[in-house]
């Protein structure tokens, strides 16, 4: 329990890091959350445990830094956010407003690809999502 409390804990202060971090100015804000409309909603497959989510943040929807201390968010993300809808858990990415189609579409095959994918929507609001 106490593990799944600190992991919990380290992946919302990552979240908030990685808001804080992309935010450019008051002027560029960009909304998020399960009722807004977000760039990719992925959902994980229902028995993917949290070992092989944390492996998907690091390695599918993360890039190392250089000084190979931590993770950023790849080139053309604005921000990612955890969601759950139902019995699913997943997570929303928000490309930002430079992103290149070459940016979104490596992204988007490095996801489908992954094996704990279930489902990913584009351009969706998450909690508007009825067919899973």
């Amino acid at each position: 329990m106490t593990k799944a409390i600190f992991i919990f804990f380290l992946m919302i202060s990552s979240l908030v890091f990685q808001l804080n971090s992309c935010r450019k100015s008051s002027d560029d804000e960009t909304k998020f959350g399960p009722n807004e409309p977000t760039s990719l909603v992925i959902f994980f497959n229902k028995e993917t445990n949290r070992e092989q989510i944390e492996s998907f943040y690091r390695d599918v929807i993360s890039v190392r830094r250089p000084n190979l201390k931590g993770y950023d968010l790849p080139d053309g993300v604005a921000l990612q956010y955890q969601i759950r809808n139902g019995d699913y858990e997943g997570v929303g990415i928000t490309f930002s407003t430079d992103a290149t189609l070459e940016q979104r579409e490596k992204l988007k095959k490095a996801i489908k690809e992954s094996p704990i994918v279930y489902k990913v929507y584009e351009n969706a609001v998450p909690n508007e999502i009825k067919d899973l």
